[in-house]
């Protein structure tokens, strides 16, 4: 790879606790997507390869929302400090966006409060809703207001959304279209909120290149008007996107890509693999059409890959200054359609 100091803002952890939940109320595909394998040293041997630095490291879909009350708390807690053991042991390559126990707005103030203070927690990583209570809903108000006291970084990760239209696709895996979907919903309903004014001091970091924010943006500014007009609310989309930062997981480059540098500005963009859902290979292929792009000069390619980062974990700019990774040889766009099209067999459950 060209840029061998990536901070990895889309990674994902999947602890003893969590295949446990998954195996007694999810199975082997939740969101019909084949739950992959993780592995420690796996993890940082993909890091290497791939000329990742630092890897900011959550737990993607499904949430512990099948769990309830103090087994639902157990679980988060368990999960936690399982993905911190492993991050004790490569403090200066991986960080951990913690889990809450959300629904429970007061269980997950509690939980943040402490586990901010913790070494290797660099922020909160959360869901697009609980169980239909989405990120923007005035229930979740006692929670944002701690986080925003706090300046806290917020990772926000796609789920399932609340509900399914009809019969249409159902044995679709639901990232493909959902996830994006229930993104953009989140977003959006932030926005008509006015959430992201009232709690500014969030650090926000949204998956996916943003999902369809950017080609709904002018659509809603046109509806806006009206709105501010009829609810008084100040309805700032536009605002809100140049406030939160956008990973690149995913197939961003090069359509979205495109599309993303119309709204947000440049140093407002992250890099993020999404490991282990999306296969080594894949990840592989994906970073290299980042750094092959030409949607993104030299300098912001550095600032996408690592600058950006240091204003969400400002102490990663000493830990990385004299931290070198060898080059690794980029996939090739074939190899990308070969990962991808054989994922059924390369996504295998566990054994």
């Amino acid at each position: 790879m060209k840029y061998n100091k990536k901070i990895d803002f889309h990674a994902h952890i999947l602890t003893p606790s969590y295949y446990a939940y998954l195996d007694k109320y999810e199975g082997p595909t939740p969101d019909n997507f084949a739950t992959p394998k993780w592995d420690e040293k796996e993890h940082i041997k993909l890091m290497d390869s791939l000329g990742v630095a630092y890897s900011e490291m959550s737990v993607s879909s499904p949430h512990i929302i099948k769990a309830s009350g103090d087994e639902r708390i157990d679980i988060i807690n368990a999960m936690n400090e399982e993905a911190l053991e492993v991050v004790s042991h490569h403090p200066d390559r991986l960080g951990l966006f913690a889990t809450l126990p959300l629904p429970d707005v007061d269980a997950a103030i509690r939980s943040a409060e402490a586990l901010l203070e913790r070494d290797g927690v660099d922020g909160i990583g959360v869901t697009t809703h609980y169980d239909g209570m989405y990120l923007g809903s005035d229930k979740l108000d006692p929670l944002m207001e701690y986080l925003d006291s706090v300046g806290a970084v917020v990772c926000v990760h796609p789920t399932m959304p609340a509900s399914l239209p009809g019969d249409a696709v159902l044995d679709m895996p639901i990232p493909i279209m959902d996830f994006l979907m229930d993104t953009t919903r989140a977003f959006t309903n932030m926005v008509w909120n006015d959430k992201f004014l009232k709690y500014p001091n969030i650090k926000w970091i949204w998956p996916h290149g943003g999902s369809f924010l950017n080609i709904l943006s002018d659509r809603f500014e046109s509806f806006a008007v009206l709105g501010r007009r009829d609810t008084g609310k100040k309805l700032e989309f536009f605002g809100a996107l140049q406030h939160c930062w956008f990973d690149t997981a995913g197939f961003s480059a090069p359509k979205q890509l495109h599309c993303m540098k119309m709204d947000i500005p440049a140093d407002h963009l992250l890099y993020g693999s999404d490991c282990p859902y999306t296969p080594s290979i894949a990840c592989k292929a994906l970073a290299g059409q980042l750094e092959d792009s030409k949607e993104l000069t030299s300098k912001e390619k550095t600032m996408l890959f690592t600058t950006n980062g240091y204003a969400l974990n400002p102490g990663l700019k000493k830990k990385l200054s004299g931290t070198s990774f060898p080059a690794a040889r980029s996939a090739t766009r074939g190899a990308l359609g070969k990962a991808m099209g054989a994922n059924t067999i390369i996504q295998k459950k566990r054994q």
